[in-house]
């Protein structure tokens, strides 16, 4: 520009671009996508000189200026993947969950990262208008591959089962004009229900997207980092709002990064980080600074990446497994617990003070170390049963509790047999008088306690293995070792200590022999149940029979 001229410029997408201008270069759009097939994102540029005498933007209107413009070239920026990235969408990818992105970069620049990440792994093919010069009603599409090699017609008269089939050879790629064609053939439930990359969308696009995908009974998690992700955040059943790098995170990086600031006629060093901070705050110390995406979804990331949905779905999945066996395990002992409280009472069968404390406290130490349980950096396939009102916890819990229900009736029936038979009948409200009958009674009762705990506990791949959580498994091997030691007979300080009497040499083998039935049947029913009844593995087959249905409709009317 010469010298005192004045002139307008203006960027934005090449194709945005392109009908501002007053002469296009021959290969404007193949040197666009040259780049953006390898990732990069293209902005055009271009600009004209302001007529003669205007100076300023007074009196212009918008459209005049950006009309009959003149190409000044790409702006061309490669945005790197973060190292996570790849990583953690495989992760989400391998355990069988439905990855999709959607974002409001080019159709190819998305299809080029999506492979690149992993939600993509088959050719991809982009949903494209033919300028063929018809009319908006009359438009062609057809799916076009980013390197031009393969191309399938779809137009106004193609079905939801066109685009089903299609889907089952191809990663199919959506534009946001694409995505009102759709929506305009009454297609988008089918559209949401198979395409991988939605691109060029607007904000509001993507809102519908999730709207969409949940109307399809689909629990969906979104993740996003600016204020045009807002309402998709909003609208998704898990919104993960990404933080820039925050004042704090970036004083945290190597001080070899440093900057020469230039002040006055001296040069001072500092290091970037702290610079960049004192500019932006005015010499307050950094805080983080939340924006509107983290306003509007549940939980906010101080990260770049999407490493914090992996890390929500495994503690999700382990609080989730560890609440349920919770339940499981406080049903069972319940139940056990009420037979000896309610019906052996009748008998003048009772528990002392000292055996309920005692009693009272191993569970609450194993309950205490059962929470200890971590989730497992591997993210599996399989689901975690989501509720308790299903049939293998009604019939896991049924099943255990009629072996040891039957376990505590025929041990204690055999006590009952040791007693003489001149023993008058305790009464039920008199002082407590230990004798082999409450023995024999309170030594399976905490059998059947930490055999549901041993049983029931999940572990992997949810969280952590019995193995290998020490405190859970110690706890459970030292309440075994002192009932072995109880009815090996050499047990006399923990007898004293419990309030408990010998039990025969003759009747120690068979209730050795019992427990260690009622550990295996036990064992049995709980896994045999979870081979039998397993939890979803996989994302469930999304029903678009309605959308179909629309469309035949729609068809008919036409």
């Amino acid at each position: 520009p010469e010298e005192g001229s004045s002139w307008t410029f203006t960027k934005g997408a090449p194709e945005v671009v392109l009908p501002l201008l007053a002469s296009p270069p021959p290969h404007f759009l193949a040197a666009m996508q040259v780049w953006s097939r390898q990732g990069a994102r293209v902005l055009a540029l271009a600009g004209k000189p302001m007529p003669p005498g205007q100076t300023g933007y007074e009196g212009a209107s918008r459209q005049n200026l950006e009309q009959g413009l003149t190409f000044l070239g790409f702006a061309v920026f490669a945005c790197p993947l973060k190292p996570e990235s790849a990583p953690t969408l495989k992760s989400l990818v391998e355990a069988r969950h439905n990855v999709v992105m959607i974002t409001g970069d080019a159709c190819m620049t998305a299809c080029h990262v999506a492979a690149q990440v992993h939600i993509t792994n088959r050719p991809t093919l982009i949903l494209t208008r033919v300028d063929d010069g018809t009319s908006e009603g009359e438009q062609k599409w057809e799916w076009v591959s980013p390197e031009e090699r393969v191309r399938v017609a779809f137009g106004v008269d193609s079905g939801a089962g066109e685009l089903e089939a299609l889907a089952q050879e191809y990663d199919l790629c959506v534009g946001g004009d694409g995505l009102v064609f759709l929506n305009r053939l009454k297609l988008l439930p089918t559209t949401v229900a198979n395409v991988k990359v939605f691109a060029r969308v607007a904000p509001d696009q993507k809102e519908l997207v999730m709207k969409e995908m949940r109307s399809l009974g689909l629990v969906t998690l979104m993740c996003g980092d600016g204020t045009n992700d807002v309402g998709a955040l909003k609208t998704a059943d898990v919104g993960v709002a990404l933080l820039q790098a925050s004042g704090e995170q970036k004083q945290t990086r190597p001080k070899k990064n440093r900057l020469k600031i230039v002040g006055g006629d001296n040069y001072k060093r500092k290091s970037s980080s702290k610079a960049a901070n004192e500019v932006a705050l005015g010499g307050v110390a950094p805080v983080v600074r939340l924006g509107d995406a983290s306003m509007a979804s549940p939980f906010t990331a101080k990260a770049v990446s999407v490493l914090p949905c992996l890390d929500i779905i495994r503690q999700g999945r382990c609080t989730l497994v560890t609440t349920l066996q919770m339940y499981k395990i406080l049903g069972l002992n319940c139940l056990c617990t009420a037979y000896v409280l309610s019906v052996q009472y009748l008998d003048g069968v009772k528990m002392g003070d000292t055996q309920a404390t005692w009693s009272g406290m191993l569970t609450a130490l194993m309950f205490l170390f059962l929470s200890h349980a971590k989730p497992l950096p591997h993210l599996a396939p399989q689901r975690p049963h989501p509720s308790l009102q299903c049939a293998y916890f009604l019939l896991s819990v049924l099943g255990q509790f009629a072996v040891h229900l039957t376990f505590l009736i025929r041990a204690v029936t055999g006590a009952v047999a040791l007693m003489p038979p001149d023993t008058p009948k305790p009464e039920v409200d008199g002082d407590f008088a230990p004798n082999i009958i409450n023995t024999v009674s309170y030594l399976v009762n905490v059998h059947i306690m930490v055999t549901t705990f041993a049983v029931n506990y999940v572990g992997a791949p949810f969280n952590t293995p019995l193995v290998k959580n020490k405190l859970l498994l110690s706890i459970l091997c030292v309440a075994y070792a002192m009932i072995a030691l109880i009815l090996s007979g050499e047990g006399q300080p923990l007898e004293d200590m419990l309030e408990l009497v010998p039990v025969p040499s003759a009747f120690r083998g068979r209730l050795v022999g019992m427990a260690m039935l009622d550990v295996v049947l036990a064992f049995l029913v709980e896994h045999t149940l979870r081979y039998l009844f397993p939890a979803q593995s996989g994302p469930r087959k999304i029903n678009t029979v309605s959308s179909t249905r629309d469309n035949s409709e729609s068809k008919k009317t036409k």
